[in-house]
């Protein structure tokens, strides 16, 4: 009953909940929980309960506790994994439960952070809240409650009886033992080098723990109990026990360790400590303690301290309870066994062992916490809490009666406030400071050293360089009061360089102070906006759902339909001016004739549009060339207009639909003139264009053919209606003559006509005509039908037969290709005009980034770079701007294509889900359940297309923008898509002039100078030069090349592919990229600067580094033609190699105001010669893993047996070959050991195809 009134206390207010150790306060936490469970489980607003714990063993335990008895969703956090979690992350683990069990530090970090706002926390619990004080994490002000009896207490919880137990003062101070101790530390000091201190230091203490270990303990070797308790060693090991747990040796001493290559220095000092410690057990001392006279015995001979006898006494009084669980409190542990738990204060806290009859302080607590807490473990009735304590030690009989004094103090002191309304001050800490940034995160003095830290740590760094900030607090000069002050001096890549903070009392205080400062700074420089907390862009794109821009996500998409084609004017009674277009085919056979075509409409086309010429590709492996010109415009008169009308309703619908058609497809009779119909007509006109025939030599018009057809077309009504009502005559005509349907024709008229079919409404071209064979010749429609005559057949099936219709005729830019995707199979896409768009994007956005964040880390910028040019951004931007509806996606169907005055013979049922539709008013996806087909369009234009398609078609039109009007050219059309690449351009110039020390430039001038030579090029601003050359690792810099190795892996990239792009037209995209890989990746790269000697002007400060660039030019100089090798089959080079072209790159492009050409004339003559398509060699990996998928081999990256980095096993058939690789660097080894097998594989005549294969 006493937990439910806590629990109906904490739910009216803030609540200190002040009971014993074991009474269920836990318990009252998961009631708590349980209370709330329909408040932490709504949807709409998401709230959380938290439950604090001091320690990470309490948090795993009070987490189980808390699942167990709830039916809530309980996560657990500690550690410093948590330190890297971001607001994405722990918005997971917020949504995916309800209670979080955390150490105090996670919370006060997330916090600090605003991963986890206050507001958010329904509840907040606070395990051992006296920890609340100084400057722990668990600090707040709450009301106090406690229950107004104890008499419920003290009968559900147990309270251990107190005792006792005195020991005499150790005797024994094993001085000349001691002394040889000293003299082992000091003879293994001697043999270690002095520069390793902190070898000295760990022997320091091993030896520091012996000695204290023999004054305390005694100096017994393995003590044995075997009569009064039930375990052989009840776990407090003696000094050379302890010895021997660190040899891993026999307790007994009968199997000395062994010296062997294994041996460290740290075995050996213990192995010569245990021989000096064995040589001082006396050799008529007893083995065993089996009797109070033996240990009495052990005491006197120093085998034993007087301490560890009392101890015993303990122990032997419990010999005969079953089950016996005790626990010992000591300073320091080595070994616990069996029922006896020997630990130090951190149980002190929240282990539960329900069992527990039996706690000893063998070392007497220091604090009123410990006194109280290291009790509460007795947790069975009738348990006992003792103290060991030294006879006549007035010091200790002292403290212990102040604790149990102050116990009882506290307890009146929480009672006396139930009775009365307690008024909280709030504490007012003249230390205390904070701050809030402008993200809204509050940063205070207590946790702004190790922001600093940790912001340090995230900036970028190498394998040679780990940026942290140093901290030097110094005395100030004073004459009232010592003060010390705080200097900071942070990476080269930081924002901020050095910070001294203002005089304060302490050297604690002062270096709070300067931090706190230091982060103010950074936050009014902008630094703390993305990573503190993350930017509010990454929580949307959370909640934006995966796949967003990626092939995985496939949207619904509506076509675009051309505004050109709509307007209605195709029905005018007026004369019209029309605009035509020639359409001209120049065939590549000789003696081949095309009829040309004049293309109408009632505007004007663009002039890339209206000015075009492509192949096309016809059956019978003809092609023709066709072009496509403005011929002027053309006056049309109705009658003209009306004829045109119907010619183009005879030959579209003649060609790819149909003109007859049934109601019923079993009554043959029934035949209906699509001309004839009202409703039919109406459809066929929701584009509007004509194509008719033009004169040979010119550009007017055919009206001649078109009025045939419009003849045609008045006779074909009146053919279907009459074929409805009577028989066709089939009597035989004249002879020589043929009878159709218009009338008897002769055969010779029939040559190379088109004829339209009245049973099927198609046009067909007569390419011979057999004059052997009549109506009354034998036919068979198939191998299993009976032979019948052509006029059975046709009577049977159709009941008609032919007539003639007209003469016979046979019948693009980069914008076209950029939104044109592979899956059209149109031999051209957009893959090639991607890359290109890529790097120009890239570069673009880099650009402004680098311009307008003077004062941002390249880390900072490459995250905001990654965010602007993302698929998943690029699709936003893509349709915003309806691009989706222009892009080509499918093949193109001559069954489903319906041109102007054409009757749609066949269609795809439209079964999409309008809400699914993606628009620029609805942009978002959403998911759906239908089943979907990629590339194929619906009757209403509707169609599915991966997400990814939509961003790579964007990058395409930047890359044809790029080919057509230049990088400006692209940039307008980049501004007008709304990509944020535009900037003031008064930012150039003041790019070119970065504030440098002007000292560090002059010292470094000679250098500088002969760079400039090396590079042909002279700098305006050498401090550019200079930081370009300049690692971060380099001793007391300001700077580094981080900033201009952004910009300059931008530019190289783009120049480098636009090089590529523009020598090799027509080069397959994936070629054009393996190309592009091999002329700029790192090994490539850190061959240019080798080759021009630009190392040697590296500034760095890592021995690493050195050693890593000497051993690559060694390589290179014992093999000359590695040097000249360029792709990736060479040893990897140092990535800072790399980086340093990119910088320079980088330093030249600011230095010229941004204008590429020049830098493009220093990098062509660097980076030649370029790879070529005969030059181009593959990596080696990519190489073997193409090799294996094209025949079919099965391979593993098995983990060595023998110790090597990589081992590969390769199945090729009934053939298996292994191969296995040393390297350090794991992708090292890997490329090592393909290049191996491949080479292995090429001399094996079984594979002598893989040579033919690689040529």
């Amino acid at each position: 009953s006493y937990q439910l009134e806590v629990l109906e206390k904490v739910l009216k207010e803030n609540t200190i909940v002040f009971l014993e150790t074991g009474a269920g306060k836990t318990h009252i936490a998961a009631m708590l929980f349980n209370k709330l469970a329909d408040r932490l489980s709504m949807p709409e607003e998401k709230r959380i309960g938290v439950f604090l714990t001091p320690t990470v063993a309490l948090a795993d335990q009070q987490a189980n506790v808390i699942s167990s008895s709830t039916r809530l969703k309980v996560g657990v956090y500690h550690g410093g994994q948590m330190d890297t979690w971001d607001v994405r992350k722990w918005s997971e683990e917020i949504d995916s439960h309800q209670v979080l069990v955390m150490t105090a530090q996670v919370l006060f970090n997330s916090l600090q952070l605003s991963a986890i706002r206050m507001e958010m926390i329904e509840v907040l619990i606070f395990d051992e809240c006296h920890r609340a004080q100084n400057n722990h994490p668990y600090a707040s002000v709450m009301k106090i409650y406690t229950i107004t009896s104890r008499a419920e207490l003290e009968e559900k919880v147990p309270t251990p009886f107190y005792r006792n137990l005195y020991y005499d003062k150790a005797h024994h101070c094993f001085k000349e033992l001691r002394r040889c101790l000293t003299d082992l530390l000091d003879k293994v000091n001697v043999i270690i080098y002095l520069d390793e201190n902190k070898k000295r230091s760990k022997f320091s203490n091993l030896y520091n723990a012996i000695t204290s270990s023999l004054l305390d303990l005694g100096l017994w070797s393995a003590v044995l109990v075997k009569n009064y308790i039930f375990f052989s060693c009840f776990g407090l090991t003696y000094v050379l026990q302890a010895v021997e747990v660190l040899l891993k040796i026999d307790p007994e001493g009968t199997k000395p360790p062994v010296d062997n290559e294994d041996t460290n220095d740290e075995q050996r000092f213990l192995k010569e400590a245990y021989n000096i410690l064995k040589s001082f057990v006396p050799g008529d001392s007893v083995s065993s303690i089996s009797s109070p006279e033996d240990a009495k015995k052990a005491v006197n001979s120093g085998l034993l301290t007087s301490k560890v006898k009392a101890l015993l006494k303990i122990l032997v009084r419990y010999r005969n309870v079953e089950p016996f669980r005790c626990m010992i409190f000591v300073e320091r542990v080595v070994v616990t066994q069996l029922n006896v738990l020997i630990c130090t204060s951190v149980a002190e806290e929240g282990l539960d062992v329900q069992s527990c009859n039996c706690v000893v302080r063998f070392d007497i607590c220091r604090t009123l916490r410990s006194f109280i807490q290291s009790r509460g473990r007795a947790r069975k009735r009738d348990a006992t809490y003792m103290f060991l304590l030294e006879r006549g030690n007035l010091e200790q009989e002292s403290l212990l009666m102040e604790l149990v004094n102050s116990e009882e103090l506290m307890r009146a002191e929480a009672l006396s406030r139930m009775s009365k309304t307690i008024e909280i001050t709030p504490l007012i800490d003249a230390d205390l400071d904070f701050f809030y940034t402008t993200s809204g995160a509050c940063i205070s003095t207590d946790g702004a050293v190790s922001f600093i830290y940790r912001y340090c740590s995230q900036l970028p760094g190498d394998r040679y360089y780990n940026p942290k900030p140093e901290i030097e607090v110094t005395k100030c000069e004073s004459d009232n009061e010592e003060l010390f002050s705080c200097t900071i001096t942070f990476p080269p890549n930081a924002p901020l360089h050095v910070l001294t903070g203002p005089p304060k009392r302490n050297k604690q205080l002062a270096k709070k102070v300067a931090c706190l400062e230091a982060c103010r700074q950074l936050d009014a420089l902008g630094a703390l906006g993305e990573r503190h907390p993350p930017e509010v862009r990454e929580e949307k794109m959370a909640s934006e759902g995966p796949g967003l821009g990626s092939t995985k996500l496939k949207e619904l998409f509506p076509s675009i339909k051309s505004t050109t084609y709509q307007r209605q004017w195709i029905t005018t009674s007026t004369d019209i001016i029309l605009h035509i277009y020639a359409l001209i085919f120049h065939p590549e056979e000789n003696g081949s004739t095309y009829t040309n075509f004049g293309l109408l409409f009632d505007a004007a086309l663009d002039d890339d549009v209206g000015n075009i010429e492509v192949n096309l590709y016809l059956t019978k492996n003809r092609a023709v060339k066709a072009k496509l010109s403005s011929a002027g415009q053309r006056r049309v008169d109705s009658v003209q207009l009306a004829a045109a009308k119907a010619y183009q309703e005879i030959m579209f619908n003649g060609a790819f639909s149909r003109l007859v058609f049934r109601e019923d497809k079993n009554d043959r009779t029934l035949a209906t003139c699509l001309l004839s119909s009202t409703e039919k007509a109406n459809e066929l006109w929701s584009e509007t264009y004509l194509l008719l025939p033009i004169l040979d030599g010119s550009c007017d018009i055919d009206w001649n053919i078109v009025t045939r057809c419009a003849d045609a077309a008045k006779l074909l009504p009146s053919l279907c209606s009459e074929l409805n009502k009577t028989e066709v005559c089939m009597e035989r005509p004249d002879a020589g003559l043929i009878y159709t349907a218009s009338g008897p024709v002769s055969p010779g008229a029939l040559q190379d006509a088109v004829v339209l079919t009245v049973h099927t409404g198609k046009l067909f071209s007569i390419v011979e005509v057999l004059e052997d064979l009549g109506a009354q010749s034998t036919f068979k429609e198939n191998e299993e039908s009976e032979p019948c005559t052509y006029e059975e057949f046709y009577l049977r099936k159709y009941v008609c037969m032919f007539f003639v219709l007209c003469h016979m005729y046979n019948a693009f830019s980069q914008i076209l290709e950029a939104r044109t995707s592979l899956r059209c199979q149109d031999g051209f896409s957009y893959e090639g005009l991607e890359l290109l768009g890529d790097s120009v994007l890239k570069y673009a956005v880099t650009r402004k980034l680098y311009l307008l964040h003077s004062t941002m880390h390249e880390g900072e910028l490459s995250d905001r770079r990654s965010h602007a040019i993302c698929n998943s951004t690029l699709r936003k931007l893509a349709v915003a701007q309806d691009l989706p509806m222009y892009v080509r996606d499918e093949p193109f169907y001559p069954s489903y294509w319906v041109g102007a005055g054409m009757y749609r013979q066949r269609s795809r049922k439209c079964c999409c889900r309008l809400d699914n539709l993606v628009t620029k008013e609805s942009s978002k996806p959403r998911p759906t359940d239908a089943t979907y087909y990629v590339g194929k369009t619906c009757g209403q234009g509707h169609r599915w297309m991966c997400s990814k398609t939509t961003s790579d078609a964007l990058e395409a039109l930047i890359g044809a923008y790029t080919v057509g009007g230049g990088f400006d050219g692209a940039l307008e059309f980049m501004k007008a898509l709304q990509v944020d690449v535009d900037f003031d351009s008064g930012l150039i110039a003041a790019s070119q002039h970065r504030p440098v020390p002007l000292d560090a430039v002059q010292f470094h001038m000679p250098a500088l100078l002969s760079l400039e030579k090396e590079l042909c090029y002279t700098f305006q601003n050498k401090a550019l030069l200079l930081e370009a050359i300049t690692h971060a690792s380099t001793p007391d810099t300001v700077f580094c090349y981080q900033r201009l190795e952004f910009i300059g892996d931008a530019v190289l990239d783009f120049l480098v592919t636009r090089h590529l792009f523009t020598s090799h037209p027509g080069l397959s995209p994936g070629l054009l990229s393996d190309l592009r890989s091999a002329s700029v990746n790192n090994d490539c790269l850190a061959r240019v600067a080798v080759k021009h000697r630009l190392h040697s002007y590296l500034r760095h400060g890592s021995a690493e580094l050195r050693a890593k660039i000497n051993s690559f030019l060694d390589v290179l100089d014992r093999d000359p033609e590695c040097s000249v090798m360029f792709g990736f089959k060479a040893l990897s080079g140092p990535k800072a190699l790399a980086d340093i072209v990119e910088s320079v790159a980088g330093a030249i492009l600011v230095d010229s105001g941004f204008d590429f050409e020049k830098l493009w004339v220093v990098l062509k003559r660097l980076l030649s010669p370029f790879v070529t398509p005969a030059t181009l060699s593959f990596h080696p990996v990519r190489e073997f893993h193409e090799l294996c998928s094209y025949k079919s081999w099965e391979f593993e990256w098995v983990q060595s047996s023998s110790g090597a980095t990589a081992e590969i096993l390769l199945k090729a058939g009934e053939q298996r070959f292994t191969e296995v690789s040393s390297i350090k660097n794991k992708k090292d080894a890997r490329k090592d050991v393909a290049e191996k097998l491949l080479t292995m594989l090429k001399v094996n005549p079984l594979f002598q195809f893989l040579v033919d294969l690689t040529r």
